[in-house]
């Protein structure tokens, strides 16, 4: 299934020897449009009333019993804890839940802290479940969650994992890209950000340099890496790693450019961004997801740092970007997006915790979060009887797209790996903003809007 806009597709026979010189010119022309996009859906939000959309999920909802259908979530609380970067990102779900009670679909929602250590992920699973549970959503990421899937899959009850992919198969189903999807797209993109020339093959790095930083968090693909350097966000090691960087960037006997790698935390990645930009240090990067999150936006911009135009993330296309789109799937998507708007607006609304008020993460809330519990509010509407096991045949079978109100991407849960959609590299079109609100720890930050370039798509139909 496609989505729009493509914006520079790498595929096809249109490359000329030139392009690398008005490569630059094409992304802010781009970029200029799809401004002039985002302030015409702004301007027409701000003219009409914002209505939410409801997910009427047909007769098939409430089975005989009556009961209302129980769904889990497993979140990270907790400063700097393994995972706690997408509790903001998780409140996709709490959209989702929102919608399907105005479609009088309504599932009841617990929610857990994993802590993000893997007892504390372990803990939090047992606990949803002997709560009555159907099916589980991870919204956390990291190795921790190890313990999460182990007591999933020892109670047989279903997990989607938002973010992450540990685990994945067993009636464990993941957002993520697949690894070897991740390494094909990654080679791609690291090609065409080096200015490789067309006749080498596109899944080779031959004669292409990469560096990776390596914060020894977080995992990057398995690619041949020309050079790898451990980097800290301690100001002692920065030093030496920048100089070692200066030294290999230094290096022009290969005759390409040479593209970095980052890995690592939210707060390791956004303290490494800011201290190259301030090392002048302009080399395109390839960031973790975990730029996608509200923790690295707050630390890149409070410590002086900004999204500039060589920072790039390899991902899915995004909600707000896929809303742009005259399609399906852009109708799917802007329907999420005018939901948010509404809920933010309503001061009397919680979030997932149901302790803070949802405007304050309502910028953040996503697509993955949001798929994920409606795809188990799909399960729970066409099993006979309320059990876990039920609820994991059945999801299993499901095979979801934007008629289903899907947001910017298909789900097939015949494959570990269900979200489909395209893939390629996601680059900030407008630029993230702190909103002032009193001291820094309390400033909301506006994201960007990441639009997505595609080099290879996965459609699941």
């Amino acid at each position: 299934m496609g989505f729009s806009p493509h914006l520079g597709s790498d595929s096809g026979p249109h490359r000329r020897e030139g392009r690398r010189l008005t490569q630059r010119t094409v992304v802010w022309c781009v970029s200029l449009c799809v401004l002039f996009s985002l302030a015409v859906v702004g301007i027409w939000y701000g003219v009409r009333a914002v209505t939410p959309q409801p997910l009427p999920l047909g007769t098939g909802t409430n089975p005989a019993s009556g009961r209302e259908p129980v769904i889990g979530v497993v979140a990270t609380f907790g400063d700097d804890a393994e995972g706690s970067a997408w509790r903001l990102n998780a409140q996709g779900a709490r959209v989702a839940q929102y919608r399907l009670a105005l479609g009088k679909s309504s599932v009841k929602v617990l929610y857990a802290n994993d802590k993000g250590t893997e007892q504390g992920a372990r803990e939090a699973v047992e606990k949803l479940s002997s709560e009555g549970a159907l099916g589980i959503v991870l919204v956390s990421r990291g190795e921790h969650l190890r313990g999460a899937t182990a007591a999933a899959k020892e109670r047989n009850v279903a997990v989607i994992e938002a973010y992450d992919r540990v685990d994945a198969g067993d009636g464990v189903w993941s957002f993520a890209l697949d690894p070897e999807q991740e390494k094909q797209v990654y080679t791609t993109a690291i090609r065409s950000l080096a200015g490789a020339s067309s006749t080498g093959s596109s899944q080779q790095l031959d004669g292409v340099r990469t560096i990776l930083l390596d914060a020894g968090e977080g995992s990057a693909p398995d690619l041949p890496y020309t050079n790898r350097v451990q980097v800290s966000a301690d100001e002692d090691s920065m030093k030496d790693t920048l100089k070692e960087l200066t030294r290999l960037l230094g290096d022009k006997s290969s005759g390409s450019s040479p593209v970095l790698v980052l890995t690592g935390s939210a707060s390791t990645q956004a303290k490494v961004l800011r201290s190259l930009q301030r090392a002048g240090i302009t080399s395109p990067v390839i960031a973790g997801e975990e730029a996608l999150t509200e923790p690295f936006m707050r630390l890149l911009l409070e410590n002086g740092g900004s999204l500039t135009d060589n920072i790039r993330v390899v991902g899915r296309v995004q909600a707000r970007a896929a809303a742009l789109s005259a399609d399906d799937a852009g109708r799917a998507s802007s329907a999420f997006v005018s939901t948010v708007e509404r809920m933010k607006n309503d001061s009397s609304l919680k979030d997932l915790s149901g302790e803070q008020s949802f405007s304050k993460s309502a910028a953040w809330a996503d697509a993955p979060s949001h798929n994920a519990l409606l795809a188990f509010a799909y399960a729970t509407s066409q099993v006979r009887e309320y059990t876990p096991e039920a609820v994991r045949r059945v999801l299993g079978t499901l095979r979801l797209d934007a008629k289903d109100s899907t947001v910017a991407y298909p789900l097939d849960f015949s494959s570990s790996y269900a979200a489909g959609g395209q893939v390629g590299l996601l680059y900030p079109a407008a630029e993230a903003s702190m909103i002032q609100g009193g001291s820094s720890s309390t400033d909301a930050v506006n994201p960007p809007v990441w639009m997505l370039r595609t080099f290879t798509s996965e459609s699941r139909d």
